[in-house]
């Protein structure tokens, strides 16, 4: 099998957390999708996933997308029924041109 860099690119629903109201009036959480994101998912090292965790934010995977940042964290990227939640975001450079999302994946959304 042959890799062409066309299939490195992978879609991602972007949603964000919302809050609706049940027929009693309590608050429900859920999820709203807010658009897609395309980007490249890679693992992360391990020197990364442990200084995340050093600081309470347990990191799996990034992501990287070209342009400025749209997602913020809290925001959940959706794939093939994979789901990763946003730890942070990270502009390399400050000229957004690429953003980097920090994420964990989560299997029990």
């Amino acid at each position: 099998m042959y890799l062409t860099p066309n299939m490195l690119w992978k879609t991602f629903d972007w949603q964000r957390r919302t809050t609706g109201q049940d027929s009693r009036g309590r608050p429900v959480p859920g999820w709203s999708s807010v658009g897609q994101i395309r980007g490249i998912i890679s693992d992360s090292s391990p020197e990364e996933k442990l200084r995340y965790q050093q600081m309470q934010h347990p990191i799996t995977h990034e992501i990287a997308v070209q342009g400025s940042p749209q997602a913020a964290p809290g925001d959940l990227l959706v794939l093939d029924g994979r789901h990763f939640f946003i730890q942070d975001v990270q502009d390399p450079g400050g000229l957004g041109m690429w953003t980097l999302y920090k994420v964990e994946e989560r299997r029990d959304v």
